[in-house]
């Protein structure tokens, strides 16, 4: 988590009695929209924000102590940040190229970190949730800040689809995407209706085109 009062990236843990807090970093004002995953071998690792140099970092943890990467120093990236591991066993990472309003990729393959372009339409990718599929193919769930709309990304292996969820009101705040035992994606997020001020908002699901919503 981010430690606002002196721009840490920390990391809460908990042993069975109690949690133990360590600082990940405190190099400059960093830790900014962090995301947590474990890697296969059963190491925490982090992606989050350096809002000081505005980098996408990956911070992982070797038994020992914190080794942190840079992934993608190009302009300001690495806001809005989703983790997740592929069936290879290596890193991915979602996140917005706030120079570009791009949605873009990372992904890790065993000795260096390819960044893509997902989706350039617009501003785009200020929200992200990115999950594996059963084929093993990443998918990600995004807002579309343009259009306001809900949106999904998928990769078969070759191209992305991009297709809209939801395009009502104000759609696609805070998306957090899944894969349910039937192998098909669902999505929870917040959406706020048409008015101009972000209020009422209600948390809704998505799933095979089925939106449910609760107040």
């Amino acid at each position: 988590y981010y430690d606002s009062t002196n721009g840490d990236l920390k990391f809460a843990r908990f042993n069975g009695s109690i949690w133990a807090v360590s600082t990940v970093t405190s190099i400059g004002n960093i830790g900014w929209y962090c995301s947590l995953a474990f890697s296969p071998d059963g190491m925490p690792t982090i992606a989050y924000h350096d809002s000081t140099n505005g980098d996408l970092k990956f911070a992982t943890h070797n038994g020992v102590g914190w080794i942190v990467y840079t992934v993608d120093s190009a302009g300001i990236v690495g806001t809005h940040c989703s983790l997740a591991y592929g069936a290879d066993g290596q890193p991915a990472i979602s996140y917005h190229d706030s120079t570009n309003a791009d949605l873009k990729i990372a992904r890790f393959n065993g000795n260096a970190w390819t960044a893509t372009t997902v989706d350039s339409t617009g501003t785009t990718g200020t929200a992200s949730s990115l999950a594996f599929g059963p084929d093993g193919m990443p998918a990600i769930a995004y807002r579309d800040s343009t259009n306001e709309d809900l949106r999904l990304a998928r990769h078969d292996g070759t191209t992305w689809t991009l297709t809209t969820i939801e395009s009502s009101g104000k759609a696609g705040y805070y998306p957090s995407l899944s894969f349910g035992p039937d192998g098909q994606p669902a999505i929870a997020s917040i959406h706020y209706g048409t008015s101009p001020i972000l209020a009422n908002g209600n948390l809704k699901i998505a799933r095979q085109g089925i939106f449910k919503s609760t107040p």
